[in-house]
């Protein structure tokens, strides 16, 4: 675990203390083998100063896990930032789309009519297990689910589950503002910005201040910002802004929240979904 180690002791928005401290954290939670309570309360008990926890720790949580560490469950992120920072060298390698999701989700029907699967759009589904078939797997949000299913108990956990959302803006300048392919930002309400040439993409998560704010509000608020943190960007223009929401993006990695498994006592019917009973998280 130590390919961070230099990354960490450069961080200069923390101090050399509390660099430190950030090492010393990572040891505790390498050695974690249970953990209860949330993530933010954990790093408390172990000397994380609150200017620790806002910059480093939270804006870590907020972008993995899509939640603040005082909501989120330890156990869920001590897991993430094991595997991913403090384990295997690659494991942290962050991969960035070179296609659309639609090119993606047309390659994937492709290959399955291919194997022989009917595949079929805009067909509605009233009630799950499809007694026309023997298996039924349902890939569909947990609240959507919850409509589908007759009443069970196997099915009661799903009414606490909570979901977070997003807020992704895409701005287009009439000229490239951005000299690097993406940066986090500390001590600005903008989270990440992703450069695509004359466009950058602010992804902006656990967005529930932002999420019912009227997109000129949006708009106006983080443009101003992007001419503050990026200097060529202060006498751009704005071709065009598209601000993209999703309400419930993802499901909240609470502590104790019960995530079901893909197998239920209802016959034929399995479940699939990254809600489901995983150590992973939505993101």
């Amino acid at each position: 675990p130590c390919h961070f180690l230099p990354s960490i002791l450069k961080f200069h928005p923390l101090t050399g203390k509390e660099r430190r401290g950030l090492i010393s954290c990572a040891r505790a939670m390498m050695k974690s083998k249970e953990a209860g309570g949330t993530f933010g309360a954990w790093l408390r008990e172990r000397g994380q100063s609150e200017a620790a926890i806002r910059d480093w720790w939270d804006l870590l949580s907020v972008a993995i896990l899509n939640e603040h560490v005082d909501v989120v469950s330890a156990k869920v992120a001590i897991f993430v930032f094991k595997t991913g920072f403090f384990g295997a060298r690659k494991a942290a390698r962050i991969g960035i789309a070179t296609s659309g999701l639609g090119v993606i989700a047309a390659k994937a029907v492709e290959r399955a009519r291919a194997l022989g699967v009917d595949v079929k759009f805009n067909t509605r589904i009233a009630r799950v297990p499809d007694p026309g078939y023997d298996v039924t797997v349902s890939a569909v949000p947990w609240k959507v689910l919850l409509d589908l299913v007759e009443p069970h108990p196997f099915f009661e956990p799903l009414k606490a589950m909570q979901a977070a959302p997003i807020v992704n803006l895409h701005v287009t300048f009439d000229r490239a503002v951005a000299e690097f392919p993406f940066a986090a930002y500390i001590g600005s309400p903008i989270q990440w910005i992703f450069d695509h040439g004359r466009r950058v993409v602010l992804s902006q998560s656990a967005a529930r201040e932002i999420i019912d704010v009227p997109n000129a509000g949006i708009e106006r608020r983080f443009v101003d910002e992007l001419r503050r943190v990026l200097p060529k960007a202060k006498e751009a223009k704005v071709v065009r802004c598209a601000i993209i929401r999703e309400k419930e993006a993802t499901f909240v990695a609470t502590p104790g929240v019960k995530r079901l498994p893909c197998e239920t006592p209802v016959k034929g019917l399995y479940l699939a979904g990254e809600w489901t009973e995983s150590e992973w998280t939505s993101t």
